[in-house]
């Protein structure tokens, strides 16, 4: 399965998430929603790229979230990029503006930091230890069980994973 790198602003709004639920693991994504005045259906669609994002909400999301001035910028940056990918024919003055200001390409000490700050908890290795155990299953709710984990801390550590390239998924997964 080839699997696609998530933009930077799924991967700020998964990482804030998961971070909260790591925090509390009662946290929800619905009660993330609310912290970001979205709907719940809407900030998963955003997460998981199956949503446009207005710059109404992107101004929403970037002074709710505690984002330093470069991940500010980076954050609207994806989202232009996603934009453009996605075949808009307008786009916002301020989605023109990010396009023109594009960064430049991330250079592997940038991809070490990803990767670290993706993995960093420890329950990522043991998801991966746990794929070598007899009877396996690729369930977010069996894995979270197993390791004492909330769900939702199991969903977004396998997709960080997936989108690594230190998971992949089997044809019978699906």
């Amino acid at each position: 399965m080839r699997t696609v790198k998530a933009p930077f602003y799924s991967e700020v709004l998964k990482q804030e998430l998961a971070k909260r639920v790591n925090r509390n693991s009662q946290y929800s994504l619905r009660a993330f929603a609310r912290s970001l005045d979205l709907g719940a259906s809407a900030l998963s669609q955003i997460m998981d790229g199956k949503r446009q994002i207005s710059d109404k909400i992107i101004q929403r999301l970037t002074s709710k979230l505690d984002l330093s001035p470069q991940d500010h910028k980076k954050f609207i940056q994806s989202v232009a990029e996603y934009k453009k990918h996605s075949g808009l024919k307008r786009l916002s003055p301020s989605i023109k503006e990010a396009l023109k200001n594009k960064p430049k390409q991330a250079t592997a000490k940038d991809l070490t930091a990803d990767i670290f700050k993706a993995i960093s908890e420890w329950y990522h290795s043991a998801i991966l230890e746990l794929t070598f155990t007899e009877g396996f299953k690729s369930d977010h709710r069996w894995i979270a069980s197993q390791l004492g984990i909330g769900i939702t801390e199991a969903k977004l550590a396998v997709e960080r994973l997936l989108e690594l390239g230190l998971l992949s998924r089997n044809a019978n997964d699906e």
